[in-house]
């Protein structure tokens, strides 16, 4: 089951490195898994997130 979980993990991987193998694609990957961080760390009852001002989601937020 190890391997076979493996050889999942290993082609997933794969087909991202051809998806987002172009800068662009990548710097938009980035930025989806940064929002998805930021969904995971929104839940409960702490709702505070204090962002650096280079980071690509507090750019979004000031509109550059």
């Amino acid at each position: 089951a190890e391997i076979l979980e493996a050889e999942g993990e290993q082609e997933y991987m794969k087909i991202l490195a051809q998806a987002y193998g172009e800068e662009d694609r990548s710097e938009f990957y980035s930025f989806v898994r940064s929002l998805d961080a930021l969904k995971t760390s929104m839940k409960g009852e702490d709702k505070t997130v204090i962002l650096s001002a280079d980071s690509p989601i507090a750019q979004i937020f000031e509109g550059k």
